[in-house]
């Protein structure tokens, strides 16, 4: 199901078409044997806020093509009331204020997509270590 909104999602913010049971494929949740196409991967990255795949992969990956290092923040670590603040490309930043369960608060933004008051519902972030 949230593969599926995930699919409705992107579709609504860059215009282009990825099914469901593509992401599924892609998140490993359904087997399947191809590789991504690059238009996939292009759709994906432009809704991560990147103008295509070549760029998002500069941005995330090393020169030997493994992951640079992240590390998964799960939120159930969180105390209620923990502020965080998180960078994403282009010179994004949003300040949270952590509400319990996965709910967030946004405090301050500098995206034109959120509101201060707006409420987000998170449940891990990456952290890149640079």
């Amino acid at each position: 199901m949230d593969c599926e909104e995930l699919a409705k999602s992107i579709t609504k913010q860059t215009g282009s078409r990825i099914s469901g049971s593509t992401l599924k494929r892609l998140f490993a949740f359904n087997k399947g044997t191809e590789r991504p196409r690059l238009y996939t991967l292009d759709t994906i990255a432009r809704y991560l806020g990147y103008p295509n795949w070549d760029h998002l992969d500069a941005a995330n990956l090393t020169r030997d093509g493994g992951l640079a290092m992240l590390e998964a923040v799960d939120v159930a670590t969180l105390k209620e009331g923990a502020r965080i603040t998180v960078k994403y490309w282009p010179d994004r930043t949003l300040v949270l204020d952590f509400l319990g369960g996965s709910l967030f608060k946004v405090i301050e933004t500098n995206s034109p997509e959120l509101l201060p008051g707006d409420l987000l519902e998170i449940n891990s972030f990456l952290k890149k270590h640079r």
